[in-house]
This record gives structure tokens, sequence and C-alpha cells, in this order.
């Protein structure tokens, strides 16, 4: 399969001895060996789900977070006593969040196995997820002899699920281990003595065998027979499982080749149209030069048409260059002809200039004596007018009229100035009698309403208040801004009254005053309060909080010193506790809260 390569542009490809189709051929080979490897060790593996390690404390794995130190050194030290007295028999307690969509059941059994608890199938699991409020007790083969399902079911509900069902999830997990360890002991040694006839029994630890037990009675042999054969349908399914996941990745590499083979056509389509739009590209890039050579030609003819009108333009300039200059000679005649003319008259008149200053003195004195005569005419219709308000303007337009004139043009005027002068402040001091007159008749007319409006508040009897005193001072305030001439109107009595009044009044607006500023210093004061309370609580929620992080990190503290404690104090030569190898049944008893 070939594609034309177009060149070294974005979007093309060219393809050399049909690579793609060998590297898809590659790809399946590849991916069918992986196949086959990841068949491998699933079968080896098994169905292994997503357990977490074991912690260094081995008996209690707080995964969840629910305990406390203490919780955790009351629980290991039961756990300890119990798996180093009792000849290896361990009960573990674990905390999960959530197991997803884990079966519970198959979770724990396959935790109980990964952990490898209790010595000979001598084993406990007490797990609680803490979100999916789930718990489940798994129970090891040979401990089904000592605790069936139906007896840890009872503990459970008697000792965990109340506390649970409360939220306290530690309370519950310690409150289950004690009652599982103590019936675990209370069993143990029911069987010691009941063998005592046969064993010789003494205050060492109790070691536990399957032979003893198959040997015992019937209703033994018939447990081991039913563990026989839980273990093989265990195996079954186990054996199922593989089987199911094996056709799942078959499956899912099906899908995975039919969706390589679609990205390839995909690719091979992507290509083409990759190839497409280059000759798109092509196609465009042409019409593109196309129009830029259709513009261009435009351009010529635009440059064309603009040489044709600059060569108008240059004639027409021509032609009116030749007429200035047949204009400038003219003018050059003229000039020449009025020169011998001025020379002649000076020829013909040697004193010209004199007498022409003297015609120009003559003209000046004739046209100040006309500008006299025009002030003169202006003045004679206004200086019989009477002094009053009315002539005033006119009298100042004379005298407007006259400061326009030149010195030169005053010495010609004939109109007496002092007499429109006089008449003119005259009119002035008229004026400003009658406005003084206007004025005092004004000012007597607010007297009157103020007085008025004193014997009115004299005569009213009201309880004094802010507002009352602002306005009684305002009257006084008026009264104290008039002249003497109006405050003649006010009698002494009244004015003694009225001020008595003020004084009254004024105790009442400074109580009141001071009231508001009470009531202001007591707002401020208790905006204060509240934000220092505020800040106070402030402090104290940081100081809790500080409190709890430092009792959180000596917990921590606490805690890895407790697990390095009990390292220390292990057996185990790998420095941590660790399971006896025992395996679950699939027994157990489960719950949800």
């Amino acid at each position: 399969m070939k594609i034309t390569n177009f060149g070294d542009k974005p979007g093309t490809m060219q393809w050399k001895n049909d690579r793609p189709y060998k590297e898809g051929q590659n790809m399946k080979k590849r991916f069918f060996v992986w196949f086959l490897i990841a068949l491998m060790s699933l079968c080896s593996v098994s169905y292994a789900a997503n357990i977490p390690d074991a912690t260094p404390n081995f008996f209690v794995n707080d995964f969840a977070g629910i305990f406390s130190k203490r919780d955790v050194e009351v629980m290991m030290e039961k756990a300890v006593d119990l798996d180093q007295n009792y000849n290896g028999i361990q009960v573990v307690v674990t905390t999960v969040k959530t197991i997803g969509n884990e079966s519970l059941e198959v979770y724990a059994n396959q935790m109980y196995n990964k952990y490898g608890i209790g010595k000979d199938d001598m084993g406990v699991l007490l797990l609680v997820v803490t979100e999916d409020r789930l718990i489940r007790a798994e129970t090891g083969d040979m401990m089904q002899t000592y605790i069936p399902d139906s007896l840890i079911g009872n503990i459970m509900d008697e000792y965990a699920i109340p506390y649970l069902r409360e939220n306290k999830f530690a309370e519950g997990m310690v409150s289950f281990q004690d009652a599982v360890v103590k019936t675990i002991k209370s069993k143990i040694k029911v069987e010691v003595e009941d063998k005592s006839a046969n064993v010789a029994i003494t205050t060492a630890p109790v070691v536990f065998t399957q032979a003893p037990v198959v040997n015992t009675n019937n209703t033994t042999k018939q447990q081991v027979v039913d563990n026989e054969i839980r273990k093989e349908s265990n195996n079954v399914l186990g054996i199922s499982i593989v089987a199911v996941c094996a056709l799942i990745i078959l499956v899912v590499f099906v899908l995975v080749t039919n969706k390589k083979n679609k990205d390839l056509k995909n690719w091979c389509n992507e290509q083409v149209e990759n190839a497409q739009r280059d000759a798109q590209n092509i196609r465009s890039m042409n019409e593109k030069a196309e129009r830029e050579a259709q513009s261009q030609q435009s351009w010529i003819q635009f440059y064309k048409n603009g040489k044709e009108e600059a060569d108008k333009s240059v004639e027409e300039l021509s032609l009116q260059l030749a007429r200035v200059n047949k204009e400038n000679r003219e003018l050059q005649n003229e000039l020449t002809v009025s020169r011998e003319m001025i020379e002649n008259v000076y020829a013909l008149h040697p004193n010209i200039e004199d007498e022409i200053s003297a015609l120009n003195a003559q003209r000046k004195k004739e046209a100040d004596m006309l500008a006299a005569e025009s002030f003169d005419s202006f003045a004679v219709k206004r200086i019989d007018l009477p002094s009053s308000i009315d002539n005033l303007d006119a009298f100042r337009s004379v005298i407007d009229k006259y400061q326009a004139l030149t010195e030169e043009q005053k010495a010609y005027v004939k109109t007496d100035m002092s007499v429109i002068y006089n008449k003119y402040e005259e009119s002035v001091r008229l004026k400003k009698e009658e406005e003084e007159r206007l004025a005092r008749e004004a000012e007597m007319r607010e007297a009157n309403r103020l007085k008025k409006t004193i014997e009115e508040e004299l005569a009213r009897e009201v309880e004094p208040t802010t507002e009352q005193y602002d306005r009684l001072c305002g009257f006084m305030r008026n009264y104290n801004g008039m002249s003497s001439f109006a405050q003649a109107i006010f009698t002494a009595g009244m004015i003694d009254a009225f001020r008595r009044r003020i004084d009254d009044t004024q105790s009442a607006a400074e109580e009141a005053r001071r009231r508001r500023e009470e009531e202001e210093r007591r707002r401020r004061e208790e905006e204060e309060r509240r934000r220092r309370q505020r800040k106070e609580e402030e402090r104290r929620r940081r100081e809790e909080e500080e409190r709890r992080r430092r009792e959180e990190e000596e917990r921590r503290r606490r805690q890895r010193a407790m697990s390095s404690s009990f390292s220390s104090r292990s057996r185990i030569s790998s420095g941590g506790f660790s399971g006896r190898g025992g395996r679950s049944s699939g027994g157990g008893a489960s719950g949800r809260f």
C-alpha cells in the first residue's frame, strides 16, 4: 500500500514497506505473549485480592485508624499472652475503611490465609470495615472444632454489634476481642480436662495436633471430613475463578485487537484526509496568487491614471507660471513709471514732505474737532436733566464717553463736565439713600416677624427638647444680627424672658446630648467587648487545635514506641510478630451494623 508524498508540509505522511501493518502484527504477537504471562501469573497467584500487608504489631492492624494507644496496648497484651501460653493460638484484629466491591467473606478468607494466622489452623481473624459498616470473624480449620460459626456469631451480636451501631468502633472491637479470647481459653481448658484421663497435662502451654482430635470421637472425625470437603470446594472455586479470569482476559484481548485495527483504519483515513487537506491548501494558495496578480494589475492601472493626471497638472502649472511672469513684468514696468513720477514731483516741489506733514496735522485736528463736536452734541441732550435715580445711567454714559476721548479731543470739548460730574454724584447719593430706606423697611418687616414669633414662643408651654433649643438659638442669632434701629421695637422684658426660655431649654438639650453621648459610649464599649470576646474565642480555638495536634503527635509517638517495644519483645527472628502458617476453612460469622 502506498500514498503519494505531498512534500514536507505538516499533515503529510509517506509509508515505506507497509510498516504500520507489520507493526500491528508485531503488536498482536507481543500482546499474545503478555496474555500467556498474565495467565501463568494468575494461576500461580490464584485469586488473591489486594490485601494490605500485616503491620509489625501483627495482632492489631489498624488500617482505619480507630484505636488509641491504650486500646492497642490492651489488645496486644491479650493476643500475645494467648499466642505464647496457648501453643500458638492467635486472634488478630484488623480494621480497614472499605473493601470496595469485594465480597466480605472472600476478602476475610484471603486475608486470613495471607497472614497465616494460628498454629495448626488454630486462629481467628476479627475484621471490621468502618465505611462499609461490615464485620467478619474468620476462623481456622481446627478452631471450628472449638468455636463453631453459631458461637462466634452470638459473641459478635452480644459484644461487638451494639457498640458498632453507635459508631464506637474502638470499644466494640476491644470488647469483641476480649470475649473471643476468654471463650477460647474456656473451651481449651474444657478440652484439656476431658483428656486428662489419657494424657498427662501440666501448666505448660497446650499442644494441639490433628491426631488426638481425629481419634477422640465420631463428631470430631465428621468435622475433619467436612473440613476436607470444604477445602476441595475452595480449590474448585479457585480453579473456576481462574478460568473465568482467563476468559475475561481473552475477551479483553479480542476487544483490544479490534480497537487496534480500528485505530489503524482511523489512522489511514486521517492520512488520506491530511492529503486532501494539503491539496485543498494548494488550490487555496493558487487562488490567492491569482487574486494577488489581479490586485497588482489594478495597482498598475492606478499608477498609469495617476501619471496622466500628474502630467495634466504640470501643464496647468506651467501655464499659470507663464501668466505670473507676465504680470510680474507688467508690475515692474508700472513701478518704474511710478519712480519716475516721484522724481518729477520732488523736482517740482522740493518741500513736499513738510507740506504733507502739515496736511496730515490739519486733517488730524479736523478729526479731533469733529469727535469733540460729536461728544458735545451727545452731552447737550443730557446736561439739562435733573439729578435723580432715573437719570443716573444717562450721566454715567456721558462720563464714560468723555473718558474714551483722547487728550487732544478733550481740548476741543465745549461742554462743562463739572456739571455732569456733580449731577452724577448727586444721583448716586439719592440712590444710596433709597437703598438704605428700602433696607431699613425690609429689616423692620423681618424684625416684626421675629417679634411676633418670639411672642408666640413665649406664649406656648411645650416640653423643652433639643430641636426647640436649636430653633430658639436661631431666633436669638437673628435678633443679634439686626441693627439697633430694628432692635428698638423689642422690649427689654421680652428679650429677657426669651433668654430665660433659651437657658431653660439649654439644660434639657445638654441632658439629651449627655444621654446620646452615654448611649454612644455604651455602644462602643459593647462593640469593643464583643470584639475582645471574638478574639478570645479565636485564641482559645487555636489553642485547642494546637493542643489536639500535640496530643495526636504524642499518641503517634507513643504508638511507634509501643510498636518498637513489642517488636523488641517478640521471639520472632524477623523483629516483629507474624503468623503461624494457619489457613482458614472459610468458616466464621459476618454482620452488618
